[in-house]
């Protein structure tokens, strides 16, 4: 081998890699919540929500799951648009140490009754405008906005901070299924290990300790909104 191909080689395996994660996104979340309590987390239209109040809003709803007599790795659905809410949903259901499996409330009902059946999922997670799916043997049905006391006006309650242990690195952290365009939709398991080394990589090579704004523009049920 020239010295040439020697150089490229070492500059093609110089791939910088990062030390894995030893913290999952929620607790990554919990340490930015009491870092800066009162910046703001989520916007939607004149609805603004801070790191406190998104912190302890989600821990309303997980309350309300654990209710419900959630086991780790058990699945939620979660079903909405775009939303506060459907932001909540997720971090609730991750701090549960529940796998959330998001939809597409725009989905045909076929697939909403393979995915719920397929998934095992426990509870279903209902945001704002969208019809609750037909009554299924042990599914139970959460509207997000009553469990959390309003509509669209979301307020933080301190007497809802969750005391219990969260996630571990190797938990699930969600479940999301492919678009079945060669069969039946195959669901693709993600656990939080991966969850954060991911984001922790796009964090280094997009944002660099910038505080940037990002818009929440696709899907629930693609990949790309959970990472962004």
């Amino acid at each position: 081998m020239g010295l040439r191909q020697r150089q490229a080689l070492a500059v093609l395996n110089a791939t910088d890699l990062a030390p894995l994660p030893q913290q999952t996104v929620v607790a990554m979340f919990g340490a930015r919540a009491a870092r800066d309590p009162h910046v703001v987390a989520l916007r939607q239209g004149r609805t603004e929500l801070t790191f406190a109040a998104l912190e302890e809003t989600s821990d309303k709803l997980a309350s309300r799951l654990l209710a419900h007599g959630l086991e780790p790795g058990d699945r939620v659905a979660i079903a909405g648009r775009r939303s506060i809410l459907a932001v909540i949903a997720m971090l609730a259901t991750l701090k549960v140490r529940a796998a959330y499996v998001p939809i597409d409330p725009s989905i045909p009902p076929a697939r909403l009754d393979y995915v719920l059946e397929d998934s095992g999922a426990r509870v279903i997670l209902v945001g704002e405008g969208v019809a609750a799916p037909p009554g299924r043997p042990g599914l139970a049905v959460i509207d997000i906005a009553r469990a959390l006391g309003a509509p669209t006006d979301v307020r933080c309650d301190p007497a809802a901070k969750l005391d219990r242990p969260g996630p571990n690195l190797t938990d699930l952290a969600y479940l999301m299924y492919t678009s079945g365009s060669t069969g039946r939709p195959k669901g693709v398991l993600i656990d939080h290990g991966g969850l954060a080394d991911y984001l922790c990589w796009a964090e280094r090579r997009y944002v660099r300790g910038d505080r940037l704004a990002y818009a929440l523009f696709t899907s629930l049920g693609f990949d790309l909104t959970i990472t962004s």
